[in-house]
Parts: C-alpha cells; structure tokens; sequence
C-alpha cells in the first residue's frame, strides 16, 4: 500500500474542483464548437416537467476572482463580464476552504442564486 498517500482536505477539494470546473469548461467548449447545445433538451409541455410558456431563466457562468478573504470568515468574489466587475458575492469560507485571494473561478448563477464555483482552467 505503499502507492498510497494521504492528502489533506485541501488538496483534495483543489483537485475535485479543478476536475470539475474542467469537465464544465471542456463540455461547453466542445457543445459550442460542434454548433450543438451544452444544454439538454427541455420539454415545455407541463406533463414532462415543463413549463407551459416560454423558457424561464437558465444559469449563467462568469467568470470571476477572489477579491479578498474576510476575518476568515466570508469570501467575497467578483463576478466579471467583458472584464468588468458585474456583481459580488459573499460566501462562508467554511463552504468553499479551497478559495484563496487571488483566485481565478468560474461562477455560476441561476435565478440569480449561486450554484456552483470551480477553479478557472486557464
């Protein structure tokens, strides 16, 4: 067992950020190059899970940057469009202990509630 390390929790959840921010960006990338939608089909007929008028709001990504980790307790990120800040979001540094400032993410947001944050992979 000797192939076998231990890795602090940190470094784990690094990895499985990265991980994912990656399988994101990679799907959306291939989805848009292939003229194709990373999204699933969605049925709008209510009887399958629809709605029955139009589409509603769909989650958006940003990209964004830890601006600064406060008394170690929130960590406030700057969502950005075009390279200019859009919006801000504070969030418990207990929930994302990964974060560090400095730290280049990709953010996303539906109905304006944050979902999801993951490592930028570039």
């Amino acid at each position: 067992m000797d192939w076998i390390r231990s890795i602090d929790r940190r470094t784990a959840l690094k990895r499985l950020g990265s991980l994912c921010g990656g399988v994101v960006v990679t799907s959306t990338a291939v989805a848009a190059g292939s003229g194709e939608s990373a999204e699933p089909a969605r049925s709008n007929d209510p009887d399958e899970g629809g709605s029955d008028g139009g589409s509603g709001p769909r989650p958006t990504a940003y990209p964004a940057a830890v601006d600064r980790i406060v008394d170690g307790e929130h960590v406030v990120i700057l969502l950005e469009d075009d390279g200019r800040v859009v919006d801000e979001r504070v969030v418990p540094s207990d929930d994302y202990p990964w974060l560090e400032e400095g730290d280049r993410v990709i953010v996303v947001l539906d109905d304006g509630e944050l979902r999801f944050v993951a490592p930028d992979p570039r």
